[in-house]
């Protein structure tokens, strides 16, 4: 790890300009005894500075050894997750998961799988990670070399407070376009759906709600609308499909 900070890690301070010493051209004082140093001692302020020094090495160790096995694998690099938009944190796990099954590295080993996912971790999400990476707490944590422990302690900071109502607020205002195709809608609801509290029932009548006119008549037509979502949305595809190549004709 120490070698791969080496050669990535990015230039963090601008490097100042020499400046001539204070020390030169300057007069001996007449009486040394009586006389303030005119150079502070080199050691104060390194234990105000050491703390953040090693955070520093460690973020951009880590993040090397992210980029270096994001460029060795097939898989697209993870979008980094801050920690301010707690929505983005479900995409951001979703996206670990993708990464370590796609990607030609092994992280079969739970604790690069941690290290992993802190190198895309910057900002107050690093920061919140910052006493226990950096070794100041009495035992080092559990989720250093637990992946399913890391995850519950991201979800238990950073996740939205009321994600169940979240999900519902979101299934309320889904609504499916004149102009779309059924398929893109489903992905949108079956994402939702997964994660809502609602029964079927409640689900079912709330897919119907949200389809276009075009489709609800088609849908309610023969036989009349199922009784259970799965048979309703296979009934929706098929109306869907019959619609566009409708459209395709005409046109």
């Amino acid at each position: 790890m120490e070698t791969c900070a080496k050669k990535k890690t990015p230039q963090l301070y601008t490097t100042m300009q020499e400046e001539p010493s204070i020390l030169e051209n300057s007069k001996p004082p007449e009486n040394p005894q009586d006389s303030t140093p005119l150079v502070e001692d080199p050691q104060d302020g390194m234990d105000k500075d050491k703390s953040s020094d090693q955070l520093n090495d460690f973020v951009s160790a880590i993040k090397a050894l992210g980029k270096n096995a994001a460029r060795s694998g097939k898989v697209r690099e993870l979008e980094p997750y801050t920690g301010w938009d707690l929505k983005k944190l479900k995409t951001f796990i979703l996206q670990c998961h993708l990464y370590f099954q796609g990607s030609s590295d092994s992280f079969q080993d739970e604790a690069q799988q941690v290290t992993f996912a802190i190198s895309y971790l910057p900002d107050v999400a690093l920061e919140w990670f910052e006493p226990n990476l950096l070794g100041l707490t009495e035992e080092p944590p559990s989720w250093l070399e637990d992946w399913h422990a890391f995850v519950k302690e991201l979800k238990t900071n950073f996740r939205p407070y009321d994600e169940s109502g979240d999900i519902e607020s979101k299934l309320v205002k889904l609504w499916m376009k004149d102009s779309q195709h059924i398929s893109e809608y489903l992905v949108w609801f079956n994402s939702l759906a997964v994660h809502c509290s609602w029964g079927e029932s409640t689900l079912r009548h709330r897919f119907y709600e949200s389809l276009p006119s075009h489709l609800k008549d088609d849908v309610s037509c023969g036989e009349g609308k199922f009784k259970d979502l799965l048979g309703m949305c296979w009934k929706a595809q098929n109306s869907d499909a019959r619609y566009w190549e409708h459209v395709q004709e005409c046109s």
